[in-house]
């Protein structure tokens, strides 16, 4: 399957106003298939056909819009990746953002609103300030559609929960490991 067939199932759950937590679960409903077999397609597996005729009747979509046709067309990328980034915040963060950025807080929640569209270098230090990969482009790559934490801080929380979440055999068997790793 194509990167743009992954992305259009992402941006039809986002479409549909799926918690992202919940777009494996949804996808499986709509495709009719196992949340394994769900993830797969998130991250890139072909679609069978019986998938994507069962979406594509579900959604409203024409199949072949949702394997040769970028959704996402006609959507603010750079609107919808600031309210995604500023959304990331804890409260009173975006202060500390607005500081670390050199811009005013006011400037800030304009950006957020849409009442205002940051400069190219405000772009580059939203970039830098969220931990996104260089390369990056706000206007046009449609981070929020990410299936994968993006940026530091998202990569961050996610190690955090796995970590919190793991079975103690499964910690006493990894931490040599990460002790390893994390050694100063």
């Amino acid at each position: 399957m194509s990167k743009l067939t992954s992305e259009n199932l992402c941006y039809l759950l986002w479409r549909e106003r799926v918690e992202r937590k919940d777009w494996v679960a949804q996808l499986a409903e709509w495709a009719e298939c196992t949340q394994q077999r769900s993830k797969d397609l998130l991250r890139g597996a072909e679609l069978l056909t019986k998938e994507q005729e069962q979406i594509a009747q579900k959604l409203g979509v024409p199949e072949e819009e949702l394997q040769f046709k970028s959704l996402v067309e006609g959507t603010d990328i750079l609107q919808e990746n600031l309210l995604y980034l500023f959304d990331s915040l804890e409260h009173g963060e975006g202060k500390v953002l607005a500081e670390r950025i050199g811009a005013n807080p006011t400037t800030v929640s304009r950006w957020r609103s849409g009442e205002q569209t940051p400069r190219k270098h405000n772009l580059v230090a939203l970039c830098h300030f969220f931990g996104l990969s260089s390369g990056t482009n706000l206007e046009t790559d449609p981070i929020f559609l990410s299936v994968d934490p993006v940026g530091d801080r998202q990569r961050r929380e996610w190690l955090k929960k796995r970590i919190d979440e793991l079975k103690l055999a499964d910690l006493q068997d990894l931490y040599p490991a990460l002790e390893r790793l994390f050694r100063d």
